[in-house]
C-alpha cells in the first residue's frame, strides 16, 4: 500500500517581483527539481531575457515551473499562485518560495483593500441603514441609499478577496539598481491611493447629503 500524494496550493499575496526575485525562484527550482521551465500563457522561454524581449520589462504574466517534484509559480495582474506536490521533495522549495513571496507583498495594496476600507463601509452603512429604519428616507431616495450601500459592500468585498489571491501583482524584469525614479516606480501605488481616497470622499459626501437633507433625529 502506498499513500497517495495530494497537491498544495497557496493563493496570494499581491506581490511585486523584480528580476533578482525571479532569479532566486529559478535557483530554488533548479536546486530541487529535475527540469525548470519559464513560460507565459502562450510560449515557453529559454531565459528571462528572452521573455523580456517578447513581453517587455513588465510582462502581464509569467510561469516558473519545476518538474520532479512539480512546483509552479504563476504571477499575473489578477493572481499570484504557488502550486506544488505534497511530498517531502517539494516541501522545502515550496516553503522557500512562499517565504520569498510573503516578503515581497505590496503593503500599500493590502492596506487599502483590507480592514480600513471595510470599516469605512460599515460606518457609512450604519448611518444609511439607521436613516432607512427611522423612516427619514423613503421612496426613490431610499432605493438610492440602499443601492449605494450595496455597491460599497460588494465592491469592497470583491477587491479585498481579489487582493488576497494576488490581484494587482506585478513583475518587473529589472534589477533593483535599474529601477526607475520613485515617482515612476510608485505611480500605480500613488494612483491607487489617490483614486481610493477620491472615491471614498465622493461617497462620503453623497451619504452626508442624504443625512443632512432627511435628517436623523
Amino acid at each position: 500500500m502506498k499513500k497517495k500524494n495530494n497537491s498544495t496550493l497557496s493563493q496570494g499575496p499581491s506581490v511585486r517581483l523584480f528580476k533578482d526575485d525571479l532569479v532566486e525562484v529559478l535557483d530554488i527550482l533548479k536546486k530541487h527539481c529535475m527540469n525548470v521551465e519559464i513560460a507565459d500563457n502562450n510560449y515557453t522561454y529559454e531565459s528571462l531575457e528572452e521573455l523580456e524581449d517578447r513581453q517587455g520589462a513588465e510582462p502581464k504574466s509569467i510561469d516558473l515551473i519545476g518538474h520532479s517534484p512539480y512546483i509552479s509559480l504563476t504571477v499575473s495582474r489578477w493572481k499570484c499562485s504557488l502550486f506544488g506536490a505534497s511530498n517531502e521533495a517539494a516541501a522545502i522549495p515550496f516553503t522557500q518560495i512562499k517565504s520569498l513571496l510573503d516578503s515581497r507583498k505590496r503593503k500599500v495594496v493590502h492596506a487599502l483593500f483590507n480592514f480600513p476600507i471595510i470599516i469605512i463601509i460599515w460606518v457609512l452603512g450604519f448611518f444609511m441603514m439607521t436613516a432607512l429604519l427611522k423612516g427619514r428616507v423613503q421612496g426613490e431616495a431610499a432605493s438610492l441609499y440602499f443601492s449605494i450601500y450595496l455597491m460599497l459592500v460588494m465592491g469592497a468585498l470583491y477587491f479585498t478577496f481579489m487582493v488576497k489571491v494576488g490581484a494587482l501583482s506585478q513583475v518587473v524584469l529589472k534589477k533593483p539598481h535599474e529601477r526607475q525614479p520613485f515617482h515612476k516606480r510608485k505611480r500605480d501605488d500613488i494612483l491607487l491611493l489617490v483614486t481610493t481616497n477620491v472615491v471614498t470622499f465622493i461617497l462620503t459626501l453623497v451619504a452626508a447629503y442624504f443625512l443632512f437633507r432627511y435628517g436623523i433625529k
